[in-house]
């Protein structure tokens, strides 16, 4: 029973706690001591059980990673690169070791989609609150200056845990599965599922926490996750017309109220300059180490360690090797999933977001891609197209 408990918080800790220094025990970030404690849970059961464990491809290729992560570590230290760096990198990366006690525990307990979605979108309608609120106060009571608000926060908490844009923007790193979230409810509602009003609540909110956070990447990743669903059905032309007349007038009216320059003033975007440099940078490095990469702690001139675009930063430590591994993840996620239509849209969304955002390397978007990975092995009864549709 404390074990359920514990994978419950886990998932729940994963989904609001953003880089998961938000949530912490004498100083111990939750996602730490979760971590150790379903691993060592599932050791221990395993060893009293008499279950076995079936091994299959999904088995061999998180095996891959895991023994990845120790290659490229001493890549990197044989390099002689920076030791507290390559320890940064190599964190992050053993939350694939998750893998194991995910799967025990849903087969265990027989977790079903229905039972992971529940949790997705209270726990998107939680972080898109807390963007819209803390937006709001920013804008209230700080003249929209962001940083005098994160300096309470940090009081509070102790650590920095939201990002400021001008203008109060707010970004927080579980806007990540608002997205997620935001693109699962919007297929179920275009495929008229049963949808309650606190899931349509969940979108509209995550929709708005999306745009305040004048995120470009979360902002595009969102339009492509609702096209791809839109284009994963047939859609009359009557639909299309009510959709189109629907997002033309938010978007009008967002024009009216939100100041949207940081979207569209590319020119002096200096965001933008410093990513197109760390490419360049990074193509220098893959010249002479293209194949297994240049090992963890690589330090470029422009970005010491984790960059924005998370395949450029796979290709430079890991390289072509690493780079395969993550594609032959999403193949498994993705084309061979046989159900959940949503959530593998919603992957692909979550995909291309690592083009701009450092996820799929980070706890964040490593924690989704074990879930797929775990409710594609689950080939029961209740994994069908009818529970989706029911959930």
């Amino acid at each position: 029973m404390l074990t359920k408990i514990a994978f419950t918080a886990c998932l729940i800790e994963l989904f609001i706690g953003g880089s998961g220094q938000v949530f912490t025990i004498f100083g111990i970030p939750l996602r730490q001591i979760f971590f150790v404690f379903l691993l060592l849970s599932f050791f221990l059961d395993l060893i009293l059980s008499n279950d076995s464990v079936r091994f299959s491809k999904h088995h061999f290729v998180v095996f891959l990673m895991i023994f990845g992560v120790f290659l490229f570590a001493f890549i990197g230290i044989m390099k002689g690169h920076d030791h507290n760096i390559i320890f940064n990198d190599v964190s992050p990366m053993l939350y694939f070791l998750m893998f194991f006690p995910f799967y025990f525990y849903m087969n265990k307990w027989d977790i079903s989609f229905t039972y992971i979605y529940r949790i997705l979108y209270v726990s998107s309608f939680i972080v898109s609150t807390f963007v819209i609120v803390s937006y709001f106060v920013i804008k209230t009571f700080f003249d929209g200056q962001g940083y005098s608000y994160g300096i309470l926060l940090e009081s509070w908490t102790g650590r920095e845990i939201l990002w400021f844009r001008p203008g109060g923007f707010v970004f927080y790193p579980s806007l990540f599965y608002v997205l997620v979230t935001s693109v699962i409810i919007f297929g179920r509602v275009y495929d008229k599922s049963k949808v309650n009003f606190f899931e349509l609540l969940t979108l509209g909110l995550g929709i708005l926490a999306i745009f305040l956070s004048m995120t470009k990447g979360l902002i595009l990743c969102l339009a492509i996750g609702f096209v791809l669903v839109l284009a994963s059905n047939k859609l009359s032309l009557k639909k299309f017309l009510l959709i189109a007349v629907a997002l033309g007038l938010s978007f009008f009216i967002s024009l009216s109220y939100l100041d949207f320059s940081r979207l569209t003033n590319l020119e002096n975007d200096r965001g933008m300059e410093n990513r197109y440099q760390v490419i360049d940078e990074s193509l220098e490095v893959l010249e002479h180490s293209y194949l297994i990469g240049n090992g963890f702690g690589t330090e470029l001139p422009t970005k010491k360690q984790h960059q924005e675009n998370s395949y450029m930063d796979i290709l430079v430590e890991q390289g072509i090797f690493g780079l395969c591994l993550y594609l032959y993840l999403f193949y498994l996620c993705l084309v061979d999933f046989k159900f959940l239509t949503h959530f593998k849209i919603a992957m692909i969304a979550s995909v291309l977001m690592s083009l701009t955002n450092p996820y799929v390397n980070n706890p964040i978007g490593i924690g989704f891609i074990l879930i797929l990975l775990t409710l594609n092995l689950r080939r029961r009864k209740s994994f069908s197209l009818s529970e989706e549709n029911n959930a």
